[in-house]
């Protein structure tokens, strides 16, 4: 195949799957006003907000302290496990180009050791939390 034509097919099927969201996106209709801040507030994408009126959302949709805390950790729990399979592989990438430098080894399995020991504690935490609010009675 020559090279024009490859790069042409890499670069139409790259297209095809990064910006498939597009092409699949859902035509909600037409917004309509508000009647007030709290009606806009609770459904964003279907209406405007109420006319000479200034409305602020709670961004996390939160109502209290205990749900605002949840919300913070559940978003630190998920970039954590995001984050520790990227480590884990870049990690390997050092051990892989090593060249026999053992201080570069060592960075390397330093790197795994405390990536799966932060994983471990992130996840520990997790199940204790929630351990202690089923005991406790708690959502």
């Amino acid at each position: 195949m020559n090279k024009g034509l490859n790069n042409l097919l890499v670069f139409l099927i790259m297209g095809l799957t990064l910006f498939a969201s597009f092409s699949f996106a859902q035509f909600i209709g037409p917004k309509q006003i508000a009647g007030n801040c709290a009606e806009y507030c609770s459904d964003i994408e279907s209406h405007f907000p109420p006319k000479d009126s200034v409305c602020y959302c709670n961004p996390l949709q939160a109502g209290n302290f205990e749900e605002i805390l949840s919300k913070v950790l559940n978003f630190i729990f998920v970039l954590a496990v995001a984050v520790a399979p990227i480590m884990i592989v870049y990690a390997g990438f050092l051990f892989m180009t090593a060249g026999g430098n053992s201080e570069k080894i060592t960075k390397a399995k330093n790197l795994i050791l405390w990536t799966v020991a932060g994983l471990g504690i992130i996840l520990f935490s997790r199940v204790l939390a929630s351990l202690v609010q089923s005991i406790l009675g708690i959502q």
